[in-house]
């Protein structure tokens, strides 16, 4: 099979990168506490999302609805 990891595509170049090497955590009950991080609470901004998006009204929050991003296709 023929190998493909690099695409001149006129404007722009496309190429695969190998990613850096990574954890994965199996069990994080078996992971020792010198390797745990305490954390605040975290904002589930899904929710808070779909429900200001439906009109609840929420202190400290704003929806945001004239931002843009690239997509290259």
């Amino acid at each position: 099979m023929n190998k493909i990891d690099k695409v001149n595509a006129g404007m722009f170049k496309v190429k695969l990168q190998k990613n850096p090497p990574s954890i994965n955590v199996l069990d994080s009950n078996k992971v020792p506490d010198t390797y745990k991080i305490a954390q605040e609470p975290k904002i589930d901004s899904k929710k808070l999302l779909s429900d200001v998006k439906n009109g609840v009204v929420i202190e400290g929050v704003e929806l945001i609805t004239d931002r843009q991003h690239l997509r290259i296709l």
